[in-house]
């Protein structure tokens, strides 16, 4: 179990933004009937907003890596309690690019991935889905879609072994449109994945 009051004071935690942990089915665009969403949900502790989006600025932009313990450990506390993530066989960093890899010294969402797997004791899958195109940060795309233009074909398999036939998680910071989970997917999906299980740390407040 996460120990929620030695990561944060009393009154903060009162405050933050909690989403409830209610997950949200596919995204994707309804055509003829059928859901172009690949992932079967994704789970956000928080809503982007207050102090979280700072927390999760100060990760991104100024070397905070250690906001990743408190939040690796409400999301693995929301996996744990969601009957829709019991089957999770590994779990997968949405990948950055290299060039953004080296400015930060590191990938925000796989920082992420490895305090979520510690709780919840699944693989950590680092060198199996990466990003091929050093394509601009989603933060900058004026709709969704422009965010799914963005990242389209951006991600790439290697060593697929190890995901076939597999229920993965995919962990992320933010999920605003679902674009970047969605085009992961659908990668992860036809690689032979066979069902994909989302989280971040925080979801937009929509």
């Amino acid at each position: 179990m996460f120990d929620r009051e030695n990561k944060i004071c009393s009154t903060c935690l009162s405050d933050l933004p909690y989403t409830y942990t209610k997950p949200i089915f596919p995204v994707g665009e309804k055509r003829n009937g059928r859901s172009k969403g690949y992932f079967y949900c994704v789970l956000a502790p928080f809503f982007y907003v207050k102090s979280v989006r700072s927390g999760i600025l100060a990760l991104k932009f100024y070397g905070r890596k250690k906001t990743c313990e408190f939040f690796g450990g409400y999301m693995a506390d929301a996996v744990q309690n969601c009957p829709f993530y019991s089957d999770i066989e590994v779990v997968l960093p949405v990948p950055a690019s290299k060039k953004r890899t080296n400015l930060r010294g590191y990938n925000q969402s796989q920082l992420l991935a490895q305090e979520t797997v510690k709780i919840i004791d699944k693989p950590l899958l680092n060198n199996v889905l990466i990003r091929q195109t050093d394509s601009a940060s989603q933060s900058l795309a004026k709709n969704k879609t422009q965010r799914v233009k963005n990242v389209k074909n951006a991600f790439k398999v290697i060593n697929n072994e190890y995901i076939v036939d597999k229920t993965i998680l995919l962990v992320d910071d933010v999920v605003t449109t679902g674009a970047t989970l969605n085009e992961c997917s659908r990668v992860l999906i036809e690689n032979g994945a066979k069902k994909i299980l989302c989280i971040t740390a925080a979801r937009a407040n929509k």
